[in-house]
């Protein structure tokens, strides 16, 4: 629910009329982006098995840290970000994205045999 509140304050901030409607859909977005933040934490405190939740903690902090490095290189690299770039560029990331975490929390017979 976070996600889907965070995506439509981000895309409304990019018709907002006025400052004042800009800063209450960052807030919005923002407290979105903290939601999304503690869930993302939860579930990696959860998926990983007894005693390997630090390291899916520290996965996603580390992913998180690619994301803001990315977004600071494509900035310097200047790269205009309007509509025709961002969401066709946001849309390949998150699919990439969406792939490698389905891969990677597929079960596998081996592992989920020796779990039991």
């Amino acid at each position: 629910m976070a996600a889907l509140l965070g995506t439509a304050a981000c895309t409304a901030c990019l018709a907002a009329p006025n400052l004042p409607v800009l800063i209450a859909l960052q807030i919005v977005a923002g407290t979105a982006w903290g939601g999304i933040l503690l869930a993302g934490l939860g579930l990696a405190g959860s998926v990983g098995r007894h005693g390997r939740e630090g390291l899916f903690v520290g996965a996603l902090f580390a992913i998180l840290a690619l994301g803001a490095a990315a977004r600071v290189g494509l900035t310097l690299a200047g790269i205009p970000f309007s509509g025709q770039v961002t969401l066709p560029l946001a849309a390949a990331l998150w699919g990439a994205g969406t792939r490698l975490c389905l891969a990677w929390l597929r079960p596998r017979a081996g592992v989920e045999a020796a779990d039991r």
